[in-house]
């Protein structure tokens, strides 16, 4: 009989890859930040919007609950990847390099010096650390995690 639950990290780290290849530079996009944000230094966390005139107004309010959505996502993705950079930077950076400016795994690899596959490795635990301290920073609002049953 198991007490705690067992992580599933093939599972964990596929989610966090599905998130970080697709999921993230959408929420991006839609508002307005470049996918680079995640290293930004200073971020106040609430959307910006002009104060003019009833009719913009209006419309940015009709909106505001799926911008806010977004950009709360962005930022606990940006504190979490913080979180793994502050716990191991080499770890923040092959996630960085990885997902963020798209570095193939042969190149990261050379520029480490390890195998392929070691680095593949690496990544799946990078994965899982990330997915741990995304969970960690909103509270379990974004919980990429995958558990054995």
């Amino acid at each position: 009989m198991k007490l705690l639950p067992v992580l599933d990290r093939v599972a964990t780290a596929e989610k966090v890859r599905d998130y970080l290849n697709k999921d993230y530079p959408q929420h991006c996009m839609a508002v307005g930040k470049p996918v680079t944000y995640i290293q930004a230094t200073a971020y106040d966390g609430m959307p910006k919007s002009p104060s003019f005139g009833n009719q913009a107004e209006e419309k940015i309010i009709d909106r505001l609950d799926e911008v806010w959505e977004v950009q709360r996502a962005i930022d606990y993705t940006r504190d979490a990847f913080k979180l793994v950079q502050s716990y191991n930077p080499e770890v923040g950076q092959l996630l960085y390099d990885s997902y963020i400016r798209h570095k193939s795994r042969e190149h990261i690899a050379i520029e480490m010096g390890y195998s392929k596959r070691s680095v593949e490795t690496q990544i799946s635990n990078a994965c899982c650390q990330f997915a741990g301290c995304l969970a960690n920073v909103s509270n379990g609002e974004m919980d990429l995690r995958v558990w054995q049953k």
